[in-house]
């Protein structure tokens, strides 16, 4: 090891090396086949999850209206203070759904492109149709991890929430 050398610095690979794992631009027909197989599904999940998503904000939509208009129903049962909590409930709930729809677009997304790309290639055997299908599944993977690692996060911080309101109301 020569004096020059930096302990520190991240390895270098060599950008033009050949991967003798991988032959380029060769597809296998098995993994031929497996793509033709998969792609209707993902374009069918994707669809699916488009009309899901859909339906949650437009669900959600429904109960945040419920929550703002529902007050009238509301107060001949409950007293004005319970009347006003019992709709900001409502609302934020139906707020809540509507998030929640608005994150599940991206994942619908794609799916159903990567679905498409797959299509695309294998009827124009284009490998910028391949590279764009494996864009999008990359990016649905990323998408999905963000999300998880959002909600590690928010599960304890809800948790203890969820303690002090149970304690607060105890008292």
């Amino acid at each position: 090891m020569s004096d020059s050398d930096n302990l520190y610095q991240s390895p270098q690979t060599d950008v033009n090396a050949v991967n003798p794992l991988a032959p380029t631009g060769r597809l296998t027909e098995a993994m031929i086949l497996y793509l033709k197989g998969a792609s209707p599904w993902l374009r069918f999940l994707g669809i699916f999850s488009f009309i899901t998503t859909g339906a949650m904000v437009l669900g959600g939509v429904l109960i945040t209206v419920t929550g703002f208009l529902g007050s009238g129903f509301l107060a001949e049962m409950l007293t004005s203070e319970d009347m006003g909590i019992a709709g900001g409930v409502i609302t934020v709930m139906g707020i809540f759904v509507i998030i929640i729809g608005v994150i599940c677009f991206f994942p619908a997304r794609f799916t159903y492109n990567f679905g498409k790309k797959i299509k695309n290639f294998l009827q124009n055997n284009s490998p910028e149709e391949l590279e764009l299908a494996f864009k999008n599944n990359k990016s649905l993977w990323k998408f999905i991890g963000i999300v998880t690692i959002i909600y590690l996060a928010f599960v304890p911080v809800m948790t203890i929430v969820s303690i002090i309101v149970a304690l607060s109301a105890a008292l």
